[in-house]
């Protein structure tokens, strides 16, 4: 490679953290840019991706052929060969579950690569088991939980913190090890969100929006129990309906027929003198149709499991001002009164929500109940609103200013080279820590729940078999009975983790020739199984060899 090996990281690859399913999630949309811009503008000859499944392989190899030029190479690493990835140095996962990756790291040595993570939302309860998990289990100070906002930060520190607070309770722990938590965006695609004029022009008529008429844009999940309640915005803009004439354009994909309907009643009692149009999301011609047509951008987020926001980078970058609810991510993306207005937001005092939060644990409401109910407390200032709204509406000069202003803003900040520029420097960073360090990490462990079976079950054999057992052969085996009996449908069901077949035979050739028996560790040294890894696979093969009663074993 031309780049510094610790610049660029082994990308843990699913389809669902890099492409879109029925549901266009904005964790995979952020994805999709990540991987797109590590292969078309990270300087890297070679992009690494450890799957875990032979659909992942695939899956991934397609996509940086899709997205990568022609002397950008593919390497995959598969789910038995992680000592590989300390020749990376890093390994990014697209998501906060860094402990199950940290004690797969841990089998080889914990100063092997460093782990990378990233926020998206922090309040499913997976998620934050998955944090306060961090304290137990083999992290490092070398490895990083990328937090997207100060919001996010915020609620992962304040998680760790009670976490630690337990276990001192509890069992007296006074040392603990957290990952770093460092805050970098996520990233748009800027070039691919600019329009003309006459594109603006071609839109509004498709839409049949008359010249004058202000359009305001809600893109995204339309999702009044995960996203943004709709109410604030359609009350502000029916207050405004007598002195302006407005459109809502709203963009995105409802869940079902039901929410869908919930909302056009919603805007219908609550806003009749606005007139709404509604793009389904996933038809790629209405991308153009919405961005193009819009004068502003709005969305008043209220939902606990948003933690940055996409869409008003996606706004900012289209050269729109923008009316944003004063709400976790977007108190670090939008500059009020500068790229347009965040809009005063409230919530009940720490403790009050117990019972909420309590109902979900126990399972009285699942995760989309839980996080609807909580939004039902949370509140965005509508007169407030209204005013934003309108002095937009009444100054053409004010929204050009705010919206080259946050243009500006989405390109220096936001756009997807600056952000995968700010993650290899922290990939490289990573690596310096780790190799700096006097603290080599601890020595290969596994989990303590999840330990070998041939460790935990050893006393339930009549022989263990180890570098002193000795072996002779029972009877010669062909390669056609061999594979023969490999193809058995109640042994080929195993296939996954039987040794391999060409392995077997060489043992089996080998003992054949021996008269007698001979200890495993002089087997090992006659097949060439000469490291640690090579005698354990050995010993494997002779088990399996033996359960087929083609050999047989003594204890020494």
């Amino acid at each position: 490679m031309t780049s510094t090996v610790h610049s660029n990281a082994a990308i843990h690859y699913d389809a669902d953290g890099y492409r879109f399913d029925k549901k266009i999630m904005g964790r995979q949309s952020a994805g999709m840019g990540f991987l797109k811009t590590l292969c078309q503008h990270s300087n890297l000859q070679e992009i690494v991706g450890w799957c875990e499944t032979v659909q992942a392989s695939q899956d991934f190899a397609q996509d940086v052929e899709k997205y990568a030029h022609a002397d950008v190479s593919c390497k995959v690493i598969g789910p038995r060969n992680v000592q590989y990835l300390s020749d990376i140095g890093t390994l990014y996962t697209p998501g906060p579950d860094l402990s199950r990756l940290a004690w797969l790291r841990a089998s080889v040595g914990s100063a092997s690569w460093s782990i990378c993570g990233v926020t998206h939302t922090t309040c499913s309860t997976s998620v934050k088991e998955s944090v306060v998990s961090y304290l137990s289990t083999p992290l490092q100070p070398w490895d990083a939980l990328v937090c997207t906002s100060q919001a996010a930060k915020e609620v992962v520190t304040r998680l760790l913190d009670e976490q630690e607070n337990y276990l001192a309770q509890r069992l007296g722990a006074k040392a603990f090890t957290r990952p770093q938590l460092p805050v970098i965006p996520l990233g748009v695609d800027c070039a691919s969100l600019r329009f003309t004029p006459q594109q603006r022009q071609q839109a509004r008529a498709q839409l049949n929006i008359p010249k004058g008429d202000m359009v305001v844009l809600y893109a995204g999940r339309l999702s009044f129990h995960a996203k943004a309640h709709p109410l604030p915005m359609y009350t502000a803009l029916q207050t405004l309906a007598n002195k302006h004439r407005v459109h809502i354009v709203h963009f995105g994909v409802f869940a079902n027929e039901s929410l869908e309907k919930m909302f056009k009643d919603d805007a219908q009692a609550l806003c009749p003198n606005v007139t709404c149009h509604w793009l389904d999301g996933s038809v790629s011609v209405n991308h153009a149709l919405a961005w193009h047509s819009a004068d502003v951008f709005c969305s008043l987020a209220d939902n606990i499991q948003e933690t940055f926001g996409l869409t008003p980078i996606e706004a900012m970058a289209a050269g729109l001002p923008v009316v944003v609810s004063d709400w976790n991510g977007y108190k670090d993306t939008v500059r009020h009164e500068v790229d347009g207005f965040r809009v005063t937001t409230s919530m009940p005092v720490a403790g009050a929500g117990l019972g909420l939060a309590q109902r979900h644990h126990f399972g009285t409401d699942n995760f989309d109940f839980y996080i609807g109910h909580v939004s039902q407390f949370v509140g965005v200032d509508i007169p407030e609103c209204a005013s934003a709204f309108d002095a937009l509406f009444s100054s053409h000069e004010l929204r050009q200013k705010m919206g080259k202003s946050g243009q500006l803003r989405a390109h220096e900040v936001y756009d997807w080279p600056v952000v995968v520029a700010q993650y290899q420097l922290l990939w490289q960073q990573l690596g310096e820590l780790r190799k700096g360090s006097s603290d080599p990490g601890d020595l290969k462990i596994v989990p303590p729940s999840q330990p070998c079976p041939f460790s935990l079950y050893q006393s339930y054999p009549s022989i263990t078999i180890s570098l002193e057992t000795s072996v002779r052969i029972n009877t010669p085996v062909s390669a056609a009975e061999l594979n023969e009996r490999r193809n058995l449908a109640t042994i080929s069901f195993a296939k996954a983790v039987l040794p391999n077949e060409a392995d077997c035979q060489l043992v089996l050739d080998k003992l054949k020739n021996i008269q007698g028996s001979i200890q495993v560790h002089q087997l090992a040294v006659i097949v060439g199984c000469s490291d640690l890894q090579k005698q354990t696979d050995l010993i494997l093969i002779l088990a399996w060899l033996h359960k087929q009663g083609w050999i047989c074993l003594k204890s020494a």
